[in-house]
């Protein structure tokens, strides 16, 4: 009887899925580590809540007239979008960031506790990775310095004071970011990856550009006497899509530590009128 010798049966190979993007289209980073805690969202909330209350009170104290005349455009525009509200409409614009973040927070399946290590890491690596933009605005000349913060063109600037300049510098950085990034970012990569099924890695480059160019679009490039500011233009362009792919990088907290500290240099550099 012939003898039957029986075939090891290879076991099929087991590949890794890559990790999906989050709901934000950020890309996925590890469960553990300084870069994945610098992501995580109540890491993101505490990071930034001290820049919040300091906008909210810098507003009421230095910004604001007696009908609270608010002069951020991001922020103006998140107001008339809740208008509805009446009075309560003035606070909610960082009561919606606070209730995205907190809800992420809920959802997140990578829950992890806030670090005083990791939050004094993104302050210095934030420092770190606004250097370029300032370089850029150096290189295009003081003029897009001096009005990069998104602010309304009659705020007066000149007369303000450097309490204020803050104020303006942390508001831009907070509700820019919001408004561009964290909404806008986040609303086209899930419509294209949703409702068109693209792909992650072209939904991620397409969402990052229209933001760009509506965060463009968004700040006053014209020329007094007609025309465009190349300069202006070549700030805000670059500075869109760096913003915006420090966003899908590092995260929300880190871009908008970034954009708020640019605004501080871009600030500092007006002549003041006040004290």
């Amino acid at each position: 009887m012939p003898r039957v010798y029986a075939q090891p049966v290879k076991s099929p190979r087991r590949t890794k899925a890559p990790a999906p993007r989050g709901a934000t289209g950020q890309a996925p980073v590890p469960a553990t580590g300084y870069a994945a805690l610098s992501m995580r969202p109540m890491t993101i909330l505490v990071f930034l809540l001290p820049l919040m209350i300091a906008y909210e009170i810098g507003t009421l104290l230095f910004l604001t007239s007696a009908s609270h005349v608010e002069v951020i455009r991001a922020r103006a525009l998140l107001n008339t979008i809740f208008n509805a509200a009446g009075p309560w409409s003035f606070h909610l614009p960082p009561l919606l960031l606070s209730v995205i973040l907190l809800a992420w927070h809920v959802l997140d399946k990578q829950k992890a506790k806030v670090q005083g290590k990791v939050l004094l890491g993104m302050g210095a690596e934030s420092f770190l990775w606004a250097m370029p933009m300032v370089v850029l605005g150096v290189i295009a000349g003081t003029a897009p310095l001096m009005q990069t913060a998104g602010v309304a063109p009659d705020a007066g600037l000149a007369a303000l004071g450097w309490p204020a300049r803050l104020t303006l510098a942390i508001g831009a950085g907070l509700y820019e970011e919001l408004l561009f990034r964290l909404l806008l970012i986040t609303l086209i990569h899930a419509v294209l990856v949703e409702g068109f099924k693209t792909s992650e890695g072209a939904a991620s480059v397409v969402a990052v550009v229209v933001s760009a160019v509506a965060f463009m679009l968004y700040h006053n490039v014209s020329l007094p006497g007609g025309g465009a500011d190349w300069r202006l233009l070549l700030v805000y362009s670059v500075g869109g899509l760096y913003l915006g792919a420090l966003y899908m990088v590092r995260g929300f907290g880190i871009a908008v530590a970034v954009h708020a500290l640019y605004d501080v240099f871009a600030l500092a550099l007006l002549p003041s009128g006040g004290t």
